[in-house]
């Protein structure tokens, strides 16, 4: 009778064999059961407070107005393709949620196509393809209409792109490129991707050598294309604001690296310039929980990412299993990432999703290390049989773990019900015109309303309202009281801790005509006698 390790072996070995034999129906299989999984959480996940602001700039393109000119908004590539969503499938949070998803499976494709290209394992490859889809993490924002899902499938195009271009040995340089192109555009998604671009720099600087023609000719050729996205995005948004509004902005990726370095020698709580304001650091024991939320989710990626440089630092010189190439290219990755979160937690704050940014690198680097311990696992060598059975075992036990924490509620405020219900009754009671206060857009988006002042994010008055912003928004308040008043859990932190002038509305003028108890905060709706 063979010995459970042993039928372990044999039964890894098999899907192994599978996973050569049969590899695109096997990827096939991963991505279409990972997508209905998907299609199943699309109505059933809980909605983020973001989803709403997120959603509504994009109905505001739909509506004729341009972000960055007519409202404060989020990056404009990730605006005008969500309104595409929109103008295609209607304006909810449903509709929405297709490009978080399509852009999730998309990162999926992308990582086999990586994998294969970087390790020349189909193995690895489908592993990683799997690994990432079926993520605990990945999952459970893949339907969430938030920045980090689009943005990293543009990471992940770029990254392959650069890849394919120094495995290929060929001389193409359309395909740098190219990746500079999608850096560029990951950029006006989500600030964050210039970590990865300049990092992408550093690797073809280490690769080809800081003296290489080579070097030079695809470092000059992935800027060329990352900065023509720049001129073509600056070029558009001065013809309405100004030259010198838009370099002073975000849509200016040197104001994205010149601005930490403003923030590190400023006195200021803030510092403000056009169309943004950066606000003082949410609570720290926030940010510290955020941070320990996501170890328990990915404690299995991060012990493999763990093993993965003990591996490299420990091979033998003569026999690599690890190549200079891999660890440099997936190692830059992810330090691009860890510096640029551990600069933004210490200045500014750090939420759960943000971690999916480093998901397709950690995937990849866990898959290499799934294949690799199963072939030690398959040696003479007993000691190191022992602590590869034992590694392999700890990480399915920690993406046990990792699974037993997911739920459909999970870092979201508000469920499908309450939202059908309270923006049903908005709706049902409101004309065309009527403004919503809220600290959430999502019902003003659901009921098709106008979001009090036009804006989009009132999230960003959270942990900051000065005196001018206070006495503007009570000049509104005099001038035109909206129609319904939300009471959602942030519109009471948002605007009535700050602004008297509203709370003292709310009892004046408002009745409460609606409740809803079903989510993390009861919501409640005042509407104008």
């Amino acid at each position: 009778m063979k010995k459970p390790g042993s039928l372990m072996i044999l039964f890894f070995r098999k899907v192994i064999e599978l996973f050569e034999t049969k590899t695109y129906h096997i990827l096939f299989l991963i991505l279409g059961t990972s997508f209905l999984i998907r299609l199943f959480l699309l109505p059933e996940r809980w909605i983020n407070p973001d989803e709403g602001a997120h959603l509504y700039d994009a109905k505001f393109v739909l509506d004729g107005k341009i972000p960055f000119v007519d409202y404060g908004s989020r990056m404009p590539v990730y605006v005008y393709i969500l309104a595409v969503f929109l103008k295609v499938f209607g304006v909810t949070y449903i509709s929405g949620r297709l490009l978080p998803l399509f852009s999730n499976i998309g990162i999926g494709i992308i990582l086999f196509l990586i994998g294969k290209k970087l390790f020349n394992n189909n193995k690895i490859a489908l592993l990683a393809t799997a690994i990432y889809l079926y993520s605990p993490l990945s999952i459970l924002w893949s339907v969430v209409v938030k920045t980090e899902q689009l943005e990293t499938l543009f990471v992940t195009i770029g990254m392959f792109l650069l890849i394919y271009f120094i495995k290929l040995q060929k001389e193409k340089y359309y395909l740098v490129f190219v990746s500079g192109i999608f850096f560029a555009l990951a950029y006006y998604v989500r600030e964050s991707s210039i970590a990865i671009f300049l990092i992408s720099i550093l690797f073809v600087i280490n690769y080809y050598g800081p003296r290489s023609a080579k070097m030079v000719k695809t470092s000059i050729m992935t800027v060329s294309g990352y900065f023509l996205v720049v001129f073509l995005i600056i070029l558009y948004f001065s013809s309405f604001i100004g030259l010198n509004t838009v370099m002073d902005s975000p849509l200016n990726p040197m104001d994205t690296i010149k601005d930490p370095i403003k923030k590190i020698f400023a006195k200021e709580d803030t510092i403000t310039s056009a169309n943004k304001t950066e606000y003082v650091h949410q609570p720290f024991d926030q940010t510290i929980e955020d941070w320990v939320r996501v170890f328990k989710f990915d404690s299995f990626l991060l012990f493999g990412a763990l093993i993965f440089f003990v591996c490299y630092i420990l091979q033998n010189k003569n026999e690599m299993i690890l190549s200079k190439l891999q660890f440099t290219f997936l190692g830059l990755w992810l330090l691009a990432l860890a510096i640029f979160y551990l600069y933004y937690s210490i200045r500014t704050s750090f939420f759960t999703p943000y971690f999916g940014e480093f998901l397709p690198a950690l995937a990849l680097v866990l898959s290499f290390v799934i294949v690799f311990l199963i072939s030690e696992m398959e040696k003479h060598d007993t000691l190191k049989r022992k602590i590869a059975g034992i590694s392999f075992i700890a990480i399915i036990a920690f993406y046990i773990s990792s699974l037993s924490l997911v739920s459909v509620s999970f870092d979201c405020v508000y469920s499908p019900d309450t939202v059908k219900e309270i923006s049903q009754y908005i709706k049902s009671h409101s004309t065309e015109g009527d403004a919503v206060l809220s600290g959430a857009m999502i019902w003003t988006l659901e009921s098709n309303t106008s979001p009090f002042m036009n804006k989009t994010h009132p999230s960003g008055y959270l942990r900051r309202m000065d005196e001018n912003q206070i006495i503007q928004i009570s000049s509104e308040m005099e001038k035109e009281k909206p129609k319904f008043i939300v009471l959602d859990g942030y519109t009471e932190k948002i605007f009535l801790e700050n602004v008297n002038s509203i709370r003292n509305s709310l009892n004046d003028s408002y009745l409460l005509v609606k409740e809803d108890n079903g989510s993390k905060y009861p919501v409640k709706v005042y509407e104008l006698k």
